[in-house]
């Protein structure tokens, strides 16, 4: 089916001697998420020489659900990979100023039944969204579009029942505002929260002082640009501030202060969302002034902060730009066939040195409810990679109320391959992959399995009085993935007798003996 399972890790003895049946059937339990992982199989002569696999889950909720987007730009997303069943999010979209909102569907992955797993867009006369228009609703049109809240302010649902899932969707959206004022000089120090605007200072007098303060809320960044420049040269003169936060000392930004008519060579950015702009001039001799408009820019803080990773490779950051005080995330890396090691390795790093840390920890569960720290990072140095052997790790990111940030991190994650010596699913679903050593490894795949698998496996080493299968770890989607297990008295299997009936489900089956010395195990998808 669409939906699939977790994974399966078997370990199969082989002696020689004959001991009874000791299992016939185990009850598979439901996955508590519809998700797919690898399933995994090992053999051994030896009951210890085994390898563990720890099961992962999805997450269940979407990134950023239930927030209110202030943010000009941005974008929508129930996260990566698959979605999970039942889950309930929405988004409100609400830049400031805005006069409409546009969001274009990029992605629209709903399987099957699009009548089950839903989204609707609304326009909403206010950001309380109580009053509602109806844009778009998936069940009737299942197709990638582009939707405009001419209020400027827009929400979105996204709700998905308890079977199916599929990839999702991902929307980017866009804003516009109605044209402003220009902002002139006034005897105070004005505040401006609007994500643009033009300040201007058309003529200008003598012995002026003029502050305005640029806060858009949850801005990462902020542009100025020179439509006009003509002050008296090195006497009145025009100058920009950037606070890495409102209560922060400011650093004065690059190629400030300007004056005299020759125009900035491009735009000016901030390091930060927050920048004060300042004009001054002396007593004596004035010109036609300036005028400069500011655009702002942001990005969601550390992206799919409190996810469940699940692929086999990944990446995670505290996101563009300078991060802000007082942040703090966390993301739990369990890719698919966790057990074996999983290694995190830094692309770039900036902190400030002893206050804002990252910390790696390696955990033993997806919940990583008993987390053993491994490292915890400050400062300006690129770390070393960072391996956990469990195959699962914990990071998380925390940065003080003080006011010194910096870039932040960027890293990726990958799980290693499986061990050398692992028989996947064969390649021929008509083929019997025929095992004849001793002891080994099976498994379905290295990853997440597919739909419509048929794999099978005959264990038939020479002399052998009998075969012992264990499973370390199984997890199929429960009544339609399944995996069998029979008894063969000749090692092509031509007759073979079933040991267990279907296995399906999360729980871990007991072992299954055969003792002619023959077995074959099927999986089918």
């Amino acid at each position: 089916p669409a939906s699939m399972g977790r994974n399966i890790f078997i370990q199969i003895v082989c002696a020689f001697f004959a001991p009874q049946l000791l299992f016939e059937e185990a009850q598979g339990i439901q996955p508590s998420v519809s998700v797919s992982d690898a399933n995994r199989a090992n053999f051994s002569a030896f009951p210890n020489d085994q390898l563990e696999y720890f099961n992962v889950i999805r997450q269940s909720t979407c990134s950023s659900s239930g927030s209110v987007l202030t943010s000009s730009t941005g974008s929508l997303s129930d996260g990566p990979g698959n979605y999970a069943n039942n889950m309930s999010c929405f988004w409100i979209i609400a830049p400031p100023d805005a006069a409409s909102v546009t969001l274009t569907f990029t992605t629209l992955q709903l399987g099957n039944c699009y009548l089950c797993d839903t989204i609707q867009v609304y326009a909403c006369a206010d950001i309380s969204c109580v009053a509602t228009t109806t844009l778009w609703d998936s069940k009737q049109s299942n197709t990638l579009v582009s939707l405009t809240s001419g209020t400027g302010v827009m929400k979105v649902d996204f709700t998905t029942d308890s079977s199916g899932t599929d990839g999702g969707f991902v929307a980017p959206y866009t804003s516009s505002t109605a044209p402003a004022a220009a902002h002139p000089c006034t005897d105070k120090e004005d505040l401006f929260t609007s994500f643009s605007g033009t300040i201007s200072v058309s003529p200008y007098s003598n012995s002026m002082t003029c502050h305005w303060t640029i806060a858009p809320p949850g801005a990462a960044s902020i542009t100025l640009h020179f439509s006009m420049l003509s002050t008296q040269a090195g006497h009145d003169l025009v100058t920009a501030y950037a606070f890495p936060a409102q209560q922060c000392s400011p650093r004065l930004v690059p190629g400030t202060p300007w004056s005299g008519s020759t125009l900035p060579p491009g735009d000016i950015i901030s390091i930060s969302g927050v920048m004060t702009l300042s004009f001054t001039s002396d007593a004596s001799v004035t010109d036609q002034g300036f005028e400069v408009s500011w655009t702002s820019s942001s990005a969601p803080a550390c992206p799919y902060s409190g996810a469940v990773l699940t692929a086999a490779t990944g990446s995670i950051t505290d996101g563009d730009g300078y991060y802000a005080n007082g942040v703090s995330c966390s993301w739990i890396i369990a890719p698919v066939g966790s057990a074996v090691p999983v290694t995190l390795t830094f692309a770039s790093f900036s902190t400030e040195p002893n206050s804002d840390f990252v910390q790696i920890y390696s955990c033993e569960s997806v919940s990583c409810s008993s987390p053993l720290l491994l490292s915890s990072l400050s400062g300006y140095t690129t770390p070393a990679p960072v391996t956990s052997t469990t195959g699962m790790m914990k990071v998380t990111f925390t940065s003080d109320a003080n006011c010194g940030t910096s870039t932040g991190f960027v890293a990726t994650y990958a799980r290693s391959s499986l061990p050398a010596g692992v028989h996947i699913c064969p390649t021929s679903p008509e083929v019997a992959d025929v095992l004849t050593a001793p002891s080994g490894s099976i498994a379905n795949d290295d990853g997440y399995y597919a739909s419509g698998m048929r794999c099978s496996w005959i264990i038939a080493p020479p002399g052998a009085a009998l075969v012992t299968l264990t499973f370390t770890n199984f997890s199929t989607e429960s009544s339609w993935d399944k995996v069998q297990v029979f008894s063969c008295p000749t090692a092509d299997c031509s007759a073979a007798a079933s040991l267990s009936g279907p296995l399906s489900g999360g729980a871990i089956p007991a072992p299954v003996t055969s003792a002619t010395g023959v077995m074959k195990v099927t999986f089918t998808s």
